[in-house]
């Protein structure tokens, strides 16, 4: 499972670089759908959903997000 992950993330910073987003905004792209640790915290990501329809709504509501950081980018992206 953890290669899986790794391809995972890989794949999705090879599409932001492809894209042509900043690294700051891959970084928070990144802690939006793998989640961040901040000190004792843990902020999930769009990945720890509980089920198919928890993991939709946080990607629909991530849309508007990853559109006003990265504008047209953050939509290609989404897409």
């Amino acid at each position: 499972m953890l290669f899986c992950a790794i391809h995972l993330r890989r794949n999705v910073t090879d599409k932001m670089v492809a894209l042509g987003i900043e690294e700051s905004e891959r970084r928070e792209i990144c802690a939006d759908i793998f989640g961040v640790q901040v000190g004792s915290q843990l902020q999930e990501g769009i990945i720890d959903a509980d089920d198919e329809e928890e993991f939709r709504v946080r990607v629909a509501q991530l849309q508007e997000v990853w559109e006003t950081r990265s504008g047209v980018k953050g939509r290609e992206f989404h897409l």
